[in-house]
C-alpha cells in the first residue's frame, strides 16, 4: 500500500499546530529582545555610558542595517508585543503545555 503523503502531512500539520504557536511566540520574544538590546545600547551610546560591547553592537547594527530601517524595525515592537502578549495570556497551554 502506498504511503498517503497528503494524509500524513495533514496529520503532521494538526499534531504540530501547538508547537508552531509556541515557536511563533518564541520567535516574537527573540525579535523583541533584539530590538530592546539595540535600543538600550543606542541610548547608552547617546548618553556616553555605553560599555565596549554596547558600542560595538550599535556600530555593527548601523553597518548592517540601513539607517531608514531602524525606525521601521522599532515600529515592530507594538504589533509583535501585542501578539506575544495575546499568545502568553490566551494560549499559554499551547506555549507551555505542562
Amino acid at each position: 500500500m502506498p504511503v498517503q503523503l497528503t494524509t500524513k502531512n495533514d496529520a503532521l500539520d494538526i499534531v504540530n499546530f501547538t508547537d508552531d504557536v509556541a515557536s511563533y511566540y518564541a520567535l516574537g520574544q527573540r525579535i523583541l529582545a533584539k530590538i530592546a538590546t539595540y535600543g538600550a545600547a543606542a541610548q547608552a551610546v547617546a548618553g556616553g555610558t555605553a560599555t565596549e560591547r554596547q558600542s560595538k553592537f550599535v556600530e555593527m547594527t548601523q553597518m548592517m542595517i540601513a539607517t531608514d530601517d531602524i525606525p521601521r524595525i522599532a515600529a515592530l515592537v507594538a504589533p509583535i508585543g501585542t501578539m506575544t502578549e495575546l499568545l502568553a495570556t490566551e494560549y499559554a497551554d499551547f506555549i507551555d503545555p505542562e
